[in-house]
């Protein structure tokens, strides 16, 4: 059994809650894009983010592309 905090039981992982946030994020955000019709700005607001510019850096960050430039590849619902 392991013991400690979660803390530093995600520091012995290597990770961090912010790095689990923003990876739970992202993917919640690609699965919105890929799945229903909700814009950028909405989809931002759902996840949390201040603003459509914040959910944008946050998820150019993680993706290498803007979620505009993502959602046009997966061919999702517009």
């Amino acid at each position: 059994k392991r013991s400690g905090t979660l803390p530093r039981q995600l520091q012995d992982e290597g990770t961090s809650s912010t790095e689990v946030l923003a990876d739970v994020r992202t993917v919640l955000a690609c699965d919105y894009m890929r799945a229903t019709p909700l814009g950028i700005r909405d989809i931002g607001r759902l996840l949390g983010y201040a603003d459509e510019s914040a959910f944008s850096r946050a998820f150019k960050r993680a993706m290498k592309q803007t979620p505009r430039e993502w959602r046009n590849g997966q061919g999702a619902l517009r």
